[in-house]
């Protein structure tokens, strides 16, 4: 459990540090702030959500196979509601805006990506010796 919280804690802060990043690379280019607002929106939704993910997987355990669908599946729908009304919200603002938000939900997803990239190379490089 111990090596499952520090992944996710190693994701959420590089999430952190890309969101961060990006958004101000965006207040450079972009003085209206749409962008970097978008890109902050869809990164908070993201990591939102992959917290919400951790928090209802890591509850299944122990629980029968009826109460886990359940869980799942009522989390699944939260989540998906929670990214329609960011969205929703993101789209009526304006485009460039909903064009931001998109983008900002990539941001967990470069995350795990680079977390796994990361982890297989310190694994090839100790196999090395």
């Amino acid at each position: 459990m111990d090596e499952l919280r520090n992944t996710f804690a190693g994701v959420v802060k590089r999430s952190i540090v890309l969101a961060a990043v990006t958004a101000i690379l965006a207040l450079v280019f972009d003085r209206t702030g749409r962008w970097a607002g978008g890109l902050i929106l869809g990164s908070f939704m993201s990591i939102f959500n992959f917290y919400l993910l951790y928090i209802f997987l890591t509850g299944l355990a122990g629980k029968s196979r009826e109460m886990a669908t359940l869980i799942g599946m009522g989390g699944f729908f939260l989540r998906f509601l929670l990214t329609l009304t960011g969205l929703i919200f993101a789209i009526s603002a304006n485009m460039e805006f909903f064009i931001a938000t998109i983008l900002g939900l990539m941001v967990i997803k470069i995350a795990v990506l680079s977390n796994t990239i990361l982890g297989g190379l310190k694994k090839c490089s100790s196999s090395r010796g």
